[in-house]
């Protein structure tokens, strides 16, 4: 195991559910930067957290509060721009207080409405692509393959993309 304890990622897993009633719902949970939401109507839903170190109030409380010094705008710890992984062992040692954890954000359970797009994808997309600006994209188009396609093409396009992008869309209809 310790040829692996280098090795690192960021998680989104999603589920949804009907009910007996038919009521349909869906919660989120992830480690990391890669995020999922709601597109509803051209709006959003967010059903994820960012987990970056840069201007993340949230996070450098938690680390400032294990005792870590944070600065006001540092965007790395360890070297990652992230504070939540999966692996990275190296960096979660029991006896260390490095602040890298694999605690997840979980979402409230949202309600599926009739049209509802999913969409689940790493931080290459969502670094050059804002949520709002991602759910107007995808409200009109027809099916799953068309969504991806123009995420993916304006991401891919735009020049400050530097990162993997991966997308999955789902049409909760």
């Amino acid at each position: 195991m310790s040829q692996y304890e280098y090795e690192g990622c960021t998680s989104t897993i999603v589920f949804a559910w009907t009910e007996l009633n038919g009521d349909r719902f869906i919660q989120a949970g992830n480690v990391g930067d890669s995020s999922a939401i709601i597109c509803r109507k051209g709006s959003f839903i967010p059903l994820t957290f960012d987990h970056k170190v840069k201007d993340n109030e949230q996070e450098h409380k938690r680390l400032r509060d294990m005792g870590i010094e944070m600065h006001e705008h540092q965007s790395r710890l360890h070297g990652l721009a992230i504070c939540r992984t999966l692996g990275d062992h190296c960096l979660k040692k029991s006896n260390e207080k490095t602040g890298i954890i694999a605690d997840p954000y979980v979402s409230e359970v949202v309600q599926i409405e009739s049209g509802d797009i999913l969409v689940v994808a790493s931080d290459g997309l969502w670094d050059v692509l804002t949520f709002q600006r991602a759910s107007e994209m995808v409200k009109d188009l027809a099916n799953t393959t068309e969504m991806v396609r123009k995420l993916m093409n304006v991401a891919l396009g735009h020049p400050e993309c530097k990162d993997n992008v991966t997308i999955i869309c789902s049409i909760m209809a």
